[in-house]
């Protein structure tokens, strides 16, 4: 690893948590944690919940750990522990009565403020933008000031220039980026007319406090040092079937309207980054209909016009195509030329993330990726954040160093998952200038003096957008002229920018004819571009072909269709929302909309063979919208085993891997898309099978929290209707996810359940998988003498009742693990090898890879360090070519272990360190344990004996609270040899 992929900083919405007035209760603000026995930073006023009279010492606030990665928000009550008494600066410090969750992670380091002047900042807080409750901020630390009037402080504080602190952002860190030290907490911001001077004012804490505190915290003057990106791991020969000149895909790209403004700082600001060697992605931030898109394209037309020319240029529209699978399938066609798809990578078990990212960052390509917000989180704790992990994966491979690629995404909400790295850059986009906002309806021939298209422009916030379905009203109405914008119902100038631009649609909707109407609202039901032919037949159906290519032709003009392409049109992804929502309020009309396009799809299926591509089944998977959309449940169902799983082949898992659109299709049955509520569909065994699938889904996307509570629902749904097999299955998907979480209390009554199941089913591989699942257990509470008893009953069955009389796959890996542990190494290696074998002829990857750290482990054991070394390299380089995150931790645990081995302790140490924030954060407690083991190994050989003893301790109460025997006795001989100075 070299030292130049050091571009990560620390990570803002890791020690970010929210002060609540109780867990029910509105926010109070924001928190940094501090320590990891639960001490948390913030802001006095904060605390005081807008009441006169200070907080005192003793008092409590509820704190939020918010939801990340799947895991539950987690609530604790805190207490105040500390202010600065007799001054008035506004900071506040609290503990948690409750250990810290696991994946809760504490400030890196806080440092002084003397070297941070004129550098930039960034920081999380959980203010409130419309729908959103939390967001980034970013800008410039101006220095320290004077203090205000009438008060007494510590230490003076600081002056930001930024354009988003705002309410509920105070209590929030200041990450000085050039250092990667926390200088300070947000602590007010100036309030002013949106165009006036010093509207860009905030002031934050000066950290400098806490160093002036009873507090056992320290701060520091040298920048902390940056995180290693990963770069990616795939399969080097696939290189050699990059297409030489891939040229450019701008098939998504939407056409330049000549209105368009020209908005020179931010072309300024691309060119700027685009050049910038350091710099590999930047994000366009800002409201639906900001021109965030319009943006990117007049300054791509700039970039194609340099003499010197990217190697390519791919564009991906994810508002069309919301759905990770098909952009990578379409990107690895596109940068070889058709030679590789989806289907051809995955059925070789690469990692699509990694593939993709790896031929991307050989050439100099520039990638624009056109409404990401389609895949990030909108509404929840993990507001921002990728919902897909292989394409987070895919934008952190992009965002380390180390290529020439770049990488521009515009998105509504922020890239949360990349705000640490230094490679990245968030652009927030600002509404139109009063002048911009002018010259924009005069460009519409809006006509009139100039100072009202100035109040207009005003009134409505110079949002893009509005300007322009604003001058479409007036050109309608009033031939254009400006004078009566009297006429309009204008909300009040406090209103939000959404309000804003719902309140012109619906006065603009109330001026089109029923035709114009009709096809806006047909048109909006599609979520991918149409063809333009088709968008006329639906004018026709009101009228004559003149008359519908005169209303195609006037919503083209005035931008309420889009063209994409030379054939295809669009609805704005914000207009498109507001009719769909407007058009939901007629549950009746709105399923016969959905019907309308579910006939079209349905048309052009029946033309088409089976799919071989992922790109061959969007037709399917619209079908699939549109009959969930209708009410026809029963014919969705059939489109989804016929055209997507094509019957027991299983098309869209075995071959392609498009567990994300797996999960996408299943989750159309659910109403509202929230899998809390039961799915519809015609039956029992459908709704049954429905929550079965979207469970494995999320089990094999790395979901595997959300995974549990629904195969416990469709558990309960095939014992009520008697299905004992898949409930005996479903019920052993459940325990083998439990026994990785390290849920072992709750997996004895599950395993009692499997084999209850299994005599209901009258299914000896189903007692089979029983066995080997209580073996599991008991070898992992340290009983393993009764976990072979177990393994062996296995076997015995395999023997008798099945085609391979052996134990393999995850059966196998356990039998093996538990042979090792007691000693029985040869019989291990045998059931290993085995195992081995029966994987690699099934194209079991991830168990392919499990199996070679088995032979690794067993090779260290017999101290064969040569081929020990090998399996582990292989091991971990095949792993990280896989999409499984547990086969990851596991691969790094043994690599980790293996560099202790061979007396790299250092090395050790780092790779360890990931492995246990890996863990910790997908909440595999089973290898965190193990991992913070070896990690107190590497740190006592490092001479780090009390770092070593604490984490230690750390591993074992998590051991004793999980029951983790095995764990709890490898301790235990670790502090013996602790006590005796030798290390375990």
């Amino acid at each position: 690893m070299s030292a130049s992929t050091g571009v990560i900083l620390q990570d803002p919405k890791s020690y970010s948590v929210k002060l609540q007035v109780s867990e029910t209760g509105p926010t109070l603000g924001t928190g940094i944690l501090v320590s990891a026995d639960g001490l948390i930073v913030t802001c006095v006023h904060v605390l005081r919940n807008g009441e006169s009279g200070s907080p005192r010492i003793g008092d409590t606030v509820t704190v939020c750990f918010p939801a990340r990665a799947g895991r539950a928000a987690v609530f604790a009550v805190a207490e105040l522990v500390w202010l600065p008494e007799g001054h008035d600066d506004d900071i506040a410090c609290i503990r948690t009565a409750e250990p810290v969750p696991s994946f809760a992670r504490p400030v890196e380091a806080l440092g002084y403020t003397f070297e941070s002047l004129r550098n930039r900042f960034i920081s999380y807080g959980y203010r409130r933008m419309e729908k959103y409750h939390a967001g980034v901020a970013d800008g410039v630390i101006l220095g320290e000031v004077e203090a205000p009037d009438g008060t007494t402080l510590l230490t003076e504080p600081i002056q930001l220039r930024s354009t988003q602190i705002n309410a509920g952002m105070s209590g929030a860190g200041v990450l000085d980026v050039e250092r990667n030290l926390v200088v300070g907490i947000v602590s007010e911001a100036f309030f002013t007319d949106s165009y006036g001077k010093d509207r860009d004012t905030a002031w934050a804490v000066n950290a400098k406090v806490l160093s002036l505190s009873s507090l056992p915290l320290e701060l520091r003057n040298e920048p902390l040092p940056l995180g290693h990106a990963e770069t990616p791991s795939f399969d080097q020969g696939l290189i050699a079937q990059a297409s030489a000149a891939p040229g450019h895909f701008l098939e998504e790209a939407p056409g330049l309207l000549p209105e368009s403004i020209e908005r020179e700082p931010y072309f300024q600001y691309l060119n700027d980054a685009y050049d910038d060697d350091r710099c590999k992605v930047v994000g366009l931030i800002g409201f639906g209909g900001e021109g965030k898109t319009t943006i990117v394209r007049h300054w791509l037309d700039d970039v194609l016009r340099r003499a010197a020319q990217p190697d390519g240029v791919f564009w991906w529209d994810f508002g069309a195509h919301p759905d990770a699978d098909q952009f990578f399938d379409a990107a690895l066609r596109y940068v070889t030329g058709n030679r590789l798809s989806a289907a051809s990578v995955s059925s070789q078990g690469d990692n699509m993330a990694a593939t993709v990212a790896g031929m991307f960052r050989r050439r100099r390509f520039l990638i624009i990726l056109d409404g990401l917000e389609t895949l990030q989180h909108l509404q929840s704790d993990e507001y921002g954040a990728i919902a897909s992990g292989e394409f987070r994966a895919f934008l952190q491979y992009m965002a380390a160093p180390d290529h020439g690629s770049f990488l521009v995404v515009t998105s509504r909400a922020p890239l949360i998952d990349l705000a640490p790295y230094t490679t990245y850059q968030h652009l927030a986009v600002a509404p139109l200038s009063v002048g911009q906002g002018v010259l924009l309806l005069q460009r519409l021939h809006i006509t009139g003096p100039i100072r009202s298209m100035e109040r207009l422009v005003t009134q409505w916030g110079g949002h893009a957008l509005t300007l322009t379905l604003l001058a479409g009203y007036l050109l309608r109405r009033y031939g254009g002229d400006c004078r009566h914008l009297t006429t309009l119902s204008i909300p009040h100038r406090h209103s939000s920018q959404g309000a804003k631009l719902k309140a012109i649609m619906s006065q603009y909707d109330a001026c089109l004819t029923d035709t114009e109407r009709g096809v806006l609202v047909q048109c909006s039901v599609f979520r991918i571009p149409l063809n333009s032919q088709l968008v006329h037949r639906f004018a026709a159906e009101y009228g004559s072909k003149a008359a519908a290519a005169e209303t195609v032709g006037y919503l083209m003009a005035t931008r309420l269709v889009r063209p994409i392409g030379a054939e295809y049109l669009s609805v704005h992804p914000t207009i498109r929302d507001y009719y769909v929502q407007d058009a939901k309020k007629d549950a009746e009309k709105f399923a016969r909309l959905h019907e309308v396009a579910l006939r079209h799809y349905q048309i052009r299926l029946a033309s088409l063979a089976p799919a071989e591509s992922l790109e061959q089944l969007v037709p399917a998977i619209e079908a699939v919208h549109h009959a969930c959309g209708s009410g026809e449940y029963a014919l969705a169902l059939e489109l989804v085993e016929d055209r997507l799983y094509q019957g027991t082949t299983a098309f869209i898992t075995n071959v392609l891997n498009a567990y994300d659109t797996v999960l996408a299709a299943r989750s159309e049955f659910f109403p509202q898309g929230r899998w809390e509520l039961d799915p519809m569909a015609p039956d029992d065994s459908a709704r049954a099978w429905i929550l079965h699938e979207v469970a494995t889904s999320l089990q094999l996307l790395g979901r595997p929290r959300e995974a549990a509570g629904i195969f416990r629902r469709a558990l309960a749904a095939f014992e009520h209707r008697e299905d004992w097999h898949m409930a005996a299955v479903t019920c052993q998907n459940l325990a083998e996810l439990y026994l990785r979480l390290g849920a072992l209390a709750v997996c004895d009554g599950l395993v009692s359940k499997c084999f209850a199941l299994a005599q209901q089913a009258d299914d000896r591989e189903d007692e089979l998988v029983a066995e080997t699942l209580r073996g599991a257990l008991l070898y992992l509470k340290g009983e393993g003498v009764d976990a072979l008893v177990c393994f062996r009953n296995a076997l015995t069955i395999a023997e008798e009742a099945t085609p391979l009389p052996f134990l393999y796959s995850s059966s196998g890996l356990k039998y093996a693990e538990a042979l090792l542990e007691l000693g029985q190494v040869e019989e291990a290696d045998q059931v290993s090898r085995m195992n081995l074998r029966i994987c690699k002829e099934a194209s079991w990857h991830a168990d392919v890879v499990q199996c070679r750290i088995g032979l690794a482990d067993i090779a260290l054991r017999r101290h064969e360090a040569g081929i020990a070394e090998r399996g582990y390299v292989e091991a971990l380089a095949a792993a990280k070519r896989l999409s499984r995150r547990d086969v990851l931790v596991v691969a790094l645990l043994g690599y980790g272990r293996w560099l202790l081995y061979d007396a790299q302790p250092l090395e050790s140490e780092v790779v360890l360190k990931e492995c246990i924030k890996l863990a910790a954060l997908s909440g595999y407690r089973l290898s965190e344990i193990d991992a913070r083991v070896a990690y107190s190994d590497a740190l006592l050989a490092l001479g780090e004996a009390e770092h070593a003893l604490s984490e230690l301790t750390v591993a074992e109460e998590i051991a004793i609270e999980i029951g983790y025997g095995l764990a709890v006795d490898r301790i235990r001989l670790a502090r013996e040899g602790y006590d005796a100075g030798s290390g375990s």
